[in-house]
């Protein structure tokens, strides 16, 4: 943007220009040639108009520079009206996870792509169905509550088209005390686990776990407990460990000096290294608006980046946006997960084949999917910037 600058008082001049034009009146055609020909001749003169050329082409050089990020950054050119609402609905809670959206919304990322971004909390209905159902254009999910939306009887029409993270960073939990720790998913047995009522999921996952160490799942009692506090449930004796998020409820333990010992999923098998959590949009988003959906993700994409660059500067903005988060929490928690935003390439939000693949073909060995169910169409990084 320029500034226009002031312009400087004009001194009076005309005594000086009169004496100077009665002088150049008595100067012949003749002398006048003569003057021309020296001033080409003269070194400095011809300095001065290479300066002058130089400044030219510098200024118009930066004109063009300008036009062309211009035409980059607009979206008059994606014909996205301004002021369009786009609604995204979280799960859980406001969270670092989220952290990307609330930096674009309060950078002025959203406005620049003409987008109005609002969110919601979900309710009685997870993310993925508000979404399936239009009732928000983008939510947030996981690689495998999508998968099996796209595999029920009544296939969901939902896509992921980022991941938040490059790595599952869950992990089977309990508080450290002097009856017993964990060093192996060995340690397991003859334990109560405390979940979250995907009874069959959770079995297989502690199977795959605990199978490999020559340890049956049997020998763990699975109880559903919802959405117990981890703290308060064993601390009550409700259960023993519990599935949690490091970069939230391991945050928390480390900030109240509470001793955690836990198996990191993806240590143990690779196979449980996928996504968590993932952004997803409707079919029907992707193919009637796809210049809105490539707006929210590059704005997005912006905010993550800065979180990853700036990541105290992106725990202000959240805490300032959600003023119930405790902001010395947040600003541990984002420390924890600045790592985990790019990928080897230095990109947020691309994914990968095989992540979804060999994910997917453990879903089916413990036949929890069936045979016939692919993943074609299930994610598309071709909306990322």
């Amino acid at each position: 943007m320029s500034r226009t600058q002031p312009q400087k008082d004009i001194q009076p001049t005309h005594i000086s220009k009169l004496s100077e034009h009665a002088e150049e009146t008595h100067i012949s055609p003749k002398n006048r040639k003569q003057n021309k020909k020296q001033n080409k001749k003269n070194p400095i003169f011809i300095v001065l108009v290479g300066i002058v050329l130089i400044l030219v082409l510098f200024i118009y050089q930066t004109y063009i520079n300008l036009q062309s990020q211009v035409g980059t950054d607009s979206t008059a050119e994606a014909g996205i009206p301004a002021h369009t609402k786009i609604t995204v609905v979280l799960d859980w809670f406001e969270n670092t996870n989220h952290i990307g959206l609330f930096v674009a919304d309060a950078l002025g990322y959203f406005s620049e792509e003409n987008l109005q971004f609002t969110y919601t909390l979900s309710s009685t209905l997870a993310p993925l169905q508000l979404v399936a159902g239009d009732q928000a254009d983008f939510g947030f999910s996981y690689q495998e509550e999508l998968t099996f939306a796209r595999a029920a009887t009544s296939p969901l029409p939902v896509v992921a088209i980022a991941t938040v993270l490059q790595h599952n960073t869950s992990a089977f939990a309990t508080i450290t005390n002097a009856d017993y720790s964990f060093s192996t998913p060995a340690d397991f047995a003859g334990k109560r686990y405390g979940g979250f009522g995907s009874y069959d999921l959770e079995h297989a996952t502690l199977d795959g776990l605990m199978s490999p160490y020559g340890v049956s799942v049997e020998t763990v009692e699975i109880l559903n407990v919802g959405t117990t506090d981890f703290f308060q449930g064993i601390t009550a004796d409700l259960y023993d460990f519990s599935w949690i998020f490091l970069g939230w409820t391991g945050v928390e333990a480390d900030m109240n000096d509470v001793s955690l010992s836990y198996i990191e999923l993806r240590t143990i098998n690779n196979v449980f290294d996928y996504y968590t959590p993932v952004i997803v949009t409707n079919q029907d988003t992707l193919e009637k608006t796809p210049d809105i959906v490539r707006a929210f993700l590059r704005s997005v994409s912006r905010g993550y980046r800065y979180a990853h660059q700036y990541p105290k500067d992106a725990t202000k903005i959240l805490a300032a946006a959600v003023p119930s988060l405790d902001s010395e929490f947040l600003a541990l928690s984002q420390d924890y997960l600045v790592d985990y935003y790019m990928d080897e390439n230095g990109a947020w939000g691309h994914m990968k084949s095989i992540v979804f693949s060999r994910y997917t073909q453990w879903l089916k060995d413990k036949n929890l999917l069936s045979q016939q169910y692919t993943d074609d169409g299930a994610f598309t990084n071709d909306y990322l910037p």
